[in-house]
């Protein structure tokens, strides 16, 4: 039987992005009206009502941006249908002052040690989990076989918004969820500092650069025929023309970081991610020492080819114990 080592640490990830392709549709003639738009939603906590979602879900359906983004989102989630866009939207209250809407999800990545069969047992919790979730590949991540599962996608808006706001706001999270690459994180590790995570994160795919030029050519489309106006995306007219494309990609960018506060943001989700990795790092060596002690008396134990195995196998793990202390002191350097 194998011996499992899963260690379920969730990763929080908020994301933040790129996109300057030219734009070359011409703003669609809205669906809705003003007084349509303009309606407000409701205050309360939780899902939209029957009544609301399809409001919202009009308005975003209406332009040919909204439209694709949520053809777009449904078939990155397997769905058959947009039920499964309605169901991770939720009113949330509780939203930090001044945003408008968020994007989250867990990612818990489980590991288990292969025997001398190069057999795994993930356990019921891993199980579980990976046929409920999404999941990727199982790969082999040193003395591990390791598999990621992605759970509790999750996009907050502030309730009471209207709802030509609610549905800017929202293909402003779509666009997050669809960059996100779920198994293809780049490690905090692959950032020299806070600086260059901050830029690189403001332009990767599903940042805020991508999403915010999503919302603005949703706008434009659901403006086109009425007096719609949203004081939000006002602001960010100097940076694109009257089709969407967008002509001042550094002043948008600067705007972004020093405007609206995201060097700031991601400024400190740099340093949360820094601690948060040291720490798993932490716990995956201590989780090293008892899990080389089971190694090391399989060595004693079973035929000539699985004592040799498990001999072999206690090498590759000194080897990511090492890894792993060169990579916190790293961690603890950028700390500083």
């Amino acid at each position: 039987m194998a011996h499992t080592y899963s260690p379920v640490r969730p990763v929080h990830f908020l994301i933040s992005i790129l996109m300057g392709l030219t734009y070359m549709t011409t703003p669609v003639q809205a669906k809705l009206g003003v007084e349509q738009l303009s309606a407000s939603l409701s205050t309360q906590r939780g899902q939209l009502s029957d009544a609301d979602w399809n409001k919202v879900y009009d308005a975003l359906e209406s332009s040919a941006a909204g439209n694709n983004l949520l053809h777009e989102v449904k078939t990155k989630l397997g769905a058959s249908d947009f039920s499964v866009i309605r169901n991770i939207v939720k009113l949330c209250p509780d939203l930090e002052k001044n945003v408008q809407g968020h994007y989250k999800r867990d990612k818990f990545v489980y590991q288990a040690v292969l025997d001398a069969n190069g057999e795994t047992e993930f356990g019921s919790i891993a199980n579980r989990a990976i046929q409920t979730g999404y999941h990727s590949p199982k790969t082999h991540a040193g003395p591990y076989e390791e598999i990621a599962v992605i759970k509790d996608v999750t996009i907050c808006l502030r309730p009471g918004m209207s709802v030509g706001e609610t549905a800017l706001v929202l293909a402003h999270e779509l666009q997050h969820l669809l960059g996100d690459r779920f198994f293809d994180d780049s490690s905090i590790m692959n950032y020299v500092n806070a600086d260059d995570y901050v830029q690189r994160s403001l332009e990767a795919s599903g940042g805020e650069l991508e999403s915010y030029v999503t919302q603005y050519r949703t706008y434009l489309e659901l403006k086109a025929g009425n007096s719609y106006i949203s004081n939000d995306m006002q602001s960010l007219t100097p940076f694109f023309d009257n089709r969407g494309n967008l002509l001042r990609r550094a002043d948008l960018l600067k705007h972004l970081l020093d405007d609206r506060g995201y060097r700031n943001k991601l400024t400190a989700s740099y340093k949360e991610l820094v601690t948060s990795q040291k720490q798993a790092n932490v716990e995956k060596r201590a989780g090293l020492t008892p899990l080389r002690a089971w190694t090391n008396q399989m060595t004693e134990q079973g035929t000539a080819g699985e004592r040799s195995y498990y001999r072999n196998y206690i090498n590759q793990i000194d080897q990511e114990y090492a890894r792993l202390n060169s990579e916190i002191r790293q961690l603890e350097a950028k700390e500083l």
